[in-house]
């Protein structure tokens, strides 16, 4: 029987118990013995590095979407074969934004090479509170069809006393730069160019996209600015605010509050909504890939998908989405939608860079926001942004 490690990004306890019994269950049939090793997400990246660098350590791993074509570079990963893909169901099993990620051209290797297999999916939406729209006379129809809707939502749920009409995380978060897509993608605008050329986040369509973003800040409890993201959650969750910019985790969470469970509403975020997730991939070092591949084809089947999901985010193939029981709830009726309609980040040259800059800087444009009475948002942002984007572009024309 041959040892595989695998690497998993962990989740809540009761997630990571499914997890095992499911690997252990995949053992059992494929006569393969697989070693589970959980980590954090906030050590995930630099411990996949040194993988990457020292070729030792898990046969297969678990990683963001946005990795892979950093990867690819340093030649760390094994591609997949089109026999191999086959057994999968073919990439058309896939949602398709997941699996443009995993077959994104790069600039060092083949395009149309498929480096991962999309594992969970996740997309971001807005959550409410049914009962604050009443309140404030707000038809929850028309409430969140568009950026404009949404401003006037929020401005009649402070109107009609709300103290909190919206959360969302101000401090540092990847989460910031979740939603800030929506807004600048359907605004015609981009964070880089194709090609990694140059990055396009300082052009005008998108620094107004995001002007309008971080005009949202009007909406956020005055003695509650600065949160990070378990503090937003929870702001919503308790029942002091209106809505919170979340995802599936926030659905979840609602299943054990009897008072939020009917009370709760989902819809799109304003945009294009965006569409992340995890991918899984099998290491170069690893002399191991049909042991792997045999773990990997038990992953993305449709049981699988009852018994990890939606603790491990959501199903990345088409049929596990649907087949789900959660594919007969409404507001997981509306993710469902958002993800196959969505569009993920750059899985290409230097995104990781650019991603890990605007997210350094979103906070330090709220604080400035945020501090200030009436904020020039306009030159906030070209404040900050402007050097930022000199700099990438210096280091993609180099």
């Amino acid at each position: 029987m041959q040892d595989l490690e695998f690497t998993v990004f962990a989740r809540e306890p009761e997630a990571n118990e499914s997890l095992q019994a499911l690997i252990g269950l995949a053992a059992q049939r494929k006569n393969v013995n697989v070693h589970l090793d959980l980590q954090p997400w906030s050590g995930g990246w630099p411990r996949m590095v040194s993988v990457a660098l020292y070729r030792s350590g898990p046969d297969i791993s678990e990683i963001g979407s946005t990795w892979i074509g950093d990867f690819v570079r340093m030649d760390a990963l094994q591609p997949f074969t089109p026999q191999e893909i086959q057994r999968l169901g073919g990439g058309d099993k896939f949602l398709p934004s997941c699996w443009d990620v995993a077959v994104s051209p790069q600039k060092d290797g083949p395009a149309g090479v498929p480096w991962s297999i999309p594992w969970s999916a996740d997309t971001r939406c807005i959550c409410y509170r049914r009962d604050l729209l009443r309140k404030a006379g707000v038809d929850e129809a028309q409430a969140f069809g568009d950026a404009e809707q949404l401003d006037e939502t929020l401005r009649r749920l402070k109107k009609a006393g709300v103290e909190a009409p919206l959360s969302l995380p101000t401090l540092r978060s990847r989460l910031t730069i979740h939603f800030v897509a929506s807004w600048l993608w359907k605004a015609g605008g981009d964070f880089v160019e194709k090609g990694f050329r140059e990055v396009s986040f300082d052009r005008p369509e998108a620094l107004q996209a995001m002007g309008q973003y971080f005009s949202l800040g009007q909406y956020l409890p005055e003695n509650n600015r600065f949160i990070d993201e378990p503090t937003a959650n929870n702001l919503f969750l308790q029942g002091q605010a209106a809505l919170v910019f979340g995802g599936h985790w926030i659905l979840q969470a609602a299943q054990a509050i009897p008072s939020l469970k009917a009370n709760l509403g989902v819809a799109p975020m304003p945009g294009v909504p965006f569409v992340g997730g995890t991918h899984l991939v099998v290491w170069k070092h690893s002399a191991k890939k049909s042991q792997v591949m045999q773990v990997i084809e038990f992953l993305v089947r449709d049981d699988a998908a009852l018994s990890i999901f939606p603790g491990f985010g959501l199903p990345s193939w088409l049929s596990g989405l649907e087949k789900h029981p959660l594919a007969a709830d409404p507001n997981y009726q509306v993710l469902s939608r958002m993800l196959k309609t969505g569009r993920a980040f750059p899985s290409g040259q230097l995104w990781g860079l650019v991603e890990n800059r605007l997210v350094d800087s979103f906070p330090l444009i709220w604080k400035e926001v945020l501090s200030q009475e009436n904020p020039d948002i306009d030159t906030i942002l070209h404040n900050y942004l402007d050097p930022v984007a000199r700099r990438l572009n210096l280091t993609m024309q180099g």
